[in-house]
């Protein structure tokens, strides 16, 4: 995979690009290619609940986000 540096100088290509035809497949490929990897992250479950909560389960979900919070006694 492209560095940012990488794909921010492709961007600047392709945002230059005098004629059409000199933005390639390829170049718009590598910056969607990129974008998709960033975002995969967020495609993951969320989950709110206390601590204690958490610490029952026995395997967390490795696809999920657990947000917990210190319940109030």
């Amino acid at each position: 995979m492209k560095t940012q540096k990488q794909i921010d100088d492709l961007i600047e290509q392709i945002r230059t690009a005098e004629e059409k035809e000199s933005v390639t497949n390829e170049m718009e490929a590598d910056v969607l290619e990129f974008l998709n990897e960033k975002t995969k992250p967020f495609d993951k479950k969320h989950e709110v609940m206390s601590e204690e909560e958490y610490s029952r389960i026995e395997k967390p979900e490795p696809n999920t986000f657990y947000y917990t919070y210190e319940a109030e006694e």
